[in-house]
């Protein structure tokens, strides 16, 4: 949506601009041009986003089979991951704030059932997860650490339950907070 804004807003400079050589007042297209980039910068500056609450859905567990003897696998989790090359939560605040995990296959006697697919959420090094009472989860000051958010549910087995189906993953909401170079 930004970038389609700047298109246009570069494309109304352009008309500008190309209306004012016409009439030979290219000086005063020129500032206009000029003051109206300066605003769209300004704005992308101030659209910086350092804290974020999002919702965390990590996967349910497979269906086991009392028959076949298999054990349904366990569901993916969500984690969250810094990452080298970020440096605001823009990216996560763009989105629905919501993260997923896959759900763990069902057991079968012809393969050995698999986990379900993570859901990574990568994150600013420096960024702290509080729960959504205040509560510090996880302080990720060093590139490349993860925390699990979210766990996957159990697969489903005779420990389970009767039926052997698997069990629901974590759910919950989560502050992402980006730490300030004052702190």
């Amino acid at each position: 949506q930004q970038q389609q804004q700047q298109r246009l807003l570069l494309q109304l400079v352009r008309t500008v601009t190309q209306s004012a050589a016409s009439d030979g007042s290219s000086d005063a297209a020129a500032e206009a041009a000029t003051a109206t980039l300066g605003d769209t910068a300004s704005r992308s500056k101030a659209e910086f986003v350092d804290r974020v609450r999002v919702f965390a859905k990590a996967g349910t567990g497979g269906q086991g089979s009392a028959k076949l003897g298999a054990v349904g696998g366990a569901g993916g989790d969500v984690l969250v991951e810094t990452s080298l090359g970020l440096s605001s939560l823009n990216h996560i605040a763009a989105t629905d704030c919501r993260f997923h995990a896959g759900a763990g296959s069902y057991g079968s006697h012809k393969s050995k059932a698999t986990k379900g697919q993570d859901a990574i959420i990568k994150v600013p090094v420096g960024t702290i997860v509080y729960s959504d009472n205040g509560r510090v989860l996880s302080d990720l000051d060093v590139p490349g650490r993860s925390f699990v958010l979210a766990r996957g549910g159990e697969g489903g087995s005779p420990l389970t339950n009767k039926q052997q189906s698997g069990l629901k993953g974590d759910r919950l909401h989560a502050i992402l907070e980006l730490k300030s170079i004052a702190d």
